[in-house]
């Protein structure tokens, strides 16, 4: 007996009525009510609306009832992975703001007294003590080396760490390089916590803030959080003068100054490191290596979802418009619009594309921005010209066309169902391939490429979603919405 049908009985007796009298007075069918509440058949979403009326459902029992009718559709598992996801990304400004302007660290540890000095190991016996010989190696290793290094399987939720490591490369000028192990949940399908889900969230603020100086690899486990908590000290970080082990939340802690400590942990690290593969790459989009850019783009399976802040610039580009378009004191100019050709040349020609057209998801208020201003998403406006009224038009009409060649289907999200973020781009280029592009005046431009099957499945399965939810308008209305901003320029 699921969840749903022990509510719907719920509901029932709360009303005092029977599957007699509800199929009687409302005209549901009786057999149909019968195994909804026995558990045998699922029906369809209407009859979910007439039964709840007929029951006289408050709001907040019918949104229960809702909520229970879609995970008994679709599985527990990814109900709960595609609330993540919309979680998520409400997320991204305020992870990216972090980065832009780091805050004073959580928790203040300069009243601690402790020397680390020596060869003897260092007992740390609280979080006081674990965050304070946190802040003494992150300081050491950028004190003593031209390129500080860190090796490390960290997964805390906070941002203390990671806020270290900013202050300091932000402090002291110099490039970081960290590498980092992370285990992943290989039962994604029995497991209802979304652990890879946040697992991303917990190491964007490193990938965008340290761009290609920071590489993520790993590993799947059959439980990764039981796995830790039934190890002693399972979290390290390690450097050329270093090594702290500790338990999760910083609860204790060791740290080594030995070198022979030192070098057998690093050659562990890089023994470790052989039996995990690349989570995500990144950085390939800086101005100066947009080439790189179009060859992945390239060597991409083609492009079945993108989710803007804005109209997407490929969709409303053809060759008039980007030979207009792109800025004329950008240096190499020539080889820059070639280069931007080609990459529109990949993602929209046939040759290169699912059998279903890729369908592109805005919001309604990055619409209206794009329609009274002519300004792109953050950095895109760098190396565009200013787009007066007759090139908006130009630009929109050029989706409307895409739409009826069948080029693609554009579907606008109604932004006060759903939160998007404001200089974020995502692309699903199948069930197992996703590239987060930030745009963020404030940094350079970054793309990240996950290369972790569950994260693809989980971000395409949520893009899936969005064209039968109530976040999105029909396709017609969304292409009426569009003609209504040509008509208002």
């Amino acid at each position: 007996m699921s969840e749903f049908s022990e509510y719907c009985k719920h509901c029932m007796r709360a009303c005092g009525t029977n599957i007699y009298q509800i199929s009687k007075a409302s005209g549901l069918d009786r057999t149909t009510l019968q195994r909804m509440v026995n558990g045998t058949r699922l029906p369809g979403e209407e009859f979910i609306e007439i039964f709840s009326r007929y029951l006289r459902l408050s709001p907040s029992e019918k949104k229960h009832l809702t909520t229970l009718y879609q995970i008994e559709k679709i599985g527990r598992p990814v109900y709960e992975n595609r609330l993540y996801i919309k979680y998520l990304l409400t997320q991204l400004d305020a992870i990216q703001r972090e980065i832009a302007e780091p805050g004073i660290l959580n928790t203040l540890v300069a009243d601690n007294t402790e020397t680390y000095e020596g060869t003897i190991p260092q007992m740390l016996s609280s979080p006081t003590q674990v965050k304070a010989a946190l802040s003494h190696l992150v300081g050491y290793e950028f004190s003593n080396e031209e390129r500080p290094s860190f090796f490390m399987n960290l997964v805390f939720e906070d941002s203390y760490i990671y806020e270290l490591l900013i202050r300091q490369s932000h402090n002291c000028k110099k490039e970081v390089a960290i590498n980092h192990l992370l285990t992943l949940n290989k039962n994604t399908c029995n497991e209802s916590d979304n652990y890879n889900l946040k697992l991303v969230k917990s190491i964007l603020p490193y990938a965008l803030y340290f761009t290609n100086s920071y590489n993520a690899y790993y590993c799947y486990s059959s439980n990764p959080s039981e796995y830790n908590l039934a190890t002693l000290f399972p979290f390290f970080i390690i450097t050329k003068h270093h090594v702290l082990v500790m338990e999760p939340e910083y609860k204790r802690g060791i740290l080594y100054h030995d070198q022979a400590v030192v070098i057998a942990y690093t050659s562990g690290f890089n023994h470790l490191k052989t039996n995990y593969v690349p989570f995500i790459s990144q950085d390939y989009a800086r101005l100066e290596s947009l080439n790189q850019f179009v060859q992945l783009m390239a060597t991409s399976e083609p492009l079945t979802y993108a989710l803007d802040s804005q109209p997407c610039i490929t969709s409303m580009m053809n060759p008039e418009v980007i030979s207009k378009l792109i800025h004329h004191g950008i240096p190499d100019r020539e080889n820059f619009v070639k280069l931007i050709s080609k990459w529109y040349g990949y993602v929209l020609d046939p040759s290169n594309r699912s059998p279903k057209p890729p369908v592109f998801y805005f919001p309604l208020k990055g619409l209206w921005y794009f329609a009274e201003t002519g300004k792109l998403s953050g950095q895109l406006a760098a190396f565009t010209e200013e787009i007066g009224p007759k090139m908006r038009i130009q630009m929109l009409n050029q989706i409307l066309k895409n739409n009826e060649d069948g080029i693609m289907k554009t579907l606008i999200i109604d932004h006060e169902q759903m939160t998007l973020p404001s200089f974020f781009t995502l692309e699903s280029h199948n069930q197992n391939h996703l590239i987060l592009t930030s745009l963020d005046p404030e940094h350079p431009l970054a793309i990240i490429d996950f290369q972790e099957p569950s994260i693809g499945e989980a971000f395409y399965d949520f893009l899936d979603s969005l064209q039968k939810s109530n976040v999105t308008f029909s396709h017609e209305r969304s292409l009426e919405l569009i003609r209504e901003a040509i008509r208002s320029i």
